[in-house]
């Protein structure tokens, strides 16, 4: 992941893993045709090693940024690109998927410092075989052999500085990235607010929660009186010194069955077929 630069991201899937197999398969076939002088070793070695490589690439490219799958081709170049250079990435909404890929690069890197020793075995292995080629094997096979030997030290030399590099300028775009805010939208509505309008508490327009003895209390609405009152008058609530409890529009509320009810300041309410009770 490493060495896979943008133009490799910006294909799929099926893309990266036939450029990554192809480039592998005619790297190792060059090893074959300069050692053996076969072309056809070379072409074997290119059809098998093409499709094996190259799935294997693109899965672990894959485990390494799952988020790539949900970019389009040139987005996914440009992240890589800005993530590989330590530049900001340019679109704010583009800053998450340059965290991720980091991310993974950062796993990556970290793997690959733990098979170090693989490399540093094939390496004394590869200078073993060059000195026995040069002594006695031909000229294709000594020239195939001393390449990987350079090869090998390459890795070990020029591959970590360039590793810590790239892991440099990793971390500033995460920086970068982590300072960039994603913008909302400029006149939206406000955390809370429901979809036909602001919160109750928010109405500028009807009374809230808390007002004065001479104004609605709470829950009065813009237009009509608190819950609790009824549909053809006011809630029949008054002091303790105020009128008698009367229906607006009927007679004295009187029981049918029970004792007569008398008010202390007020007429007396009497049954309909017996004298009062004061």
């Amino acid at each position: 992941m490493a060495l896979v630069p943008g133009v490799v991201w910006q294909a799929g899937p099926v893309r990266r893993a036939l450029g990554a197999g192809l480039a592998a398969g005619v790297f190792f076939a060059a090893f074959v045709l300069i050692e053996s002088a076969s072309w056809v070793a070379a072409a074997a070695v290119v059809v098998v090693l093409t499709p094996l490589y190259g799935i294997r690439t693109a899965r672990r490219l894959g485990r390494a940024w799952p988020g790539a799958r949900e970019l389009a081709p040139d987005d996914r170049a440009a992240v890589v690109r800005a993530t590989r250079r330590g530049e900001p990435v340019g679109d704010p909404r583009l800053a998450p998927a340059v965290l991720g890929y980091a991310e993974g690069l950062r796993r990556v890197c970290a793997q690959d410092r733990l098979h170090r020793w693989v490399v540093v075995a094939i390496c004394v292995l590869s200078a073993a075989l060059a000195v026995s080629d040069t002594l006695t094997g031909s000229a294709g096979e000594t020239t195939a052999s001393w390449i990987l030997f350079a090869l090998c030290l390459l890795d070990l030399t020029w591959y970590p500085r360039r590793r810590a590099l790239l892991m440099e300028r990793a971390a500033r775009a995460e920086t970068a990235a982590r300072a960039t805010r994603r913008p909302g939208p400029p006149d939206g509505p406000e955390a809370g607010d429901g979809p036909d309008g602001p919160r109750a508490d928010d109405r500028s327009d009807g009374p809230q929660t808390g007002d004065g003895p001479d104004g609605p209390g709470a829950g009065d609405g813009p237009d009509g009186p608190r819950t609790g009152d009824r549909p053809d008058g006011p809630r029949t609530c008054h002091p303790p010194d105020g009128p008698d409890v009367r229906r607006p529009d009927g007679p004295q509320v009187a029981r049918p069955d029970g004792p007569q009810v008398a008010r202390p300041d007020g007429p007396q309410v009497r049954r309909p077929d017996g004298p009062g009770r004061t």
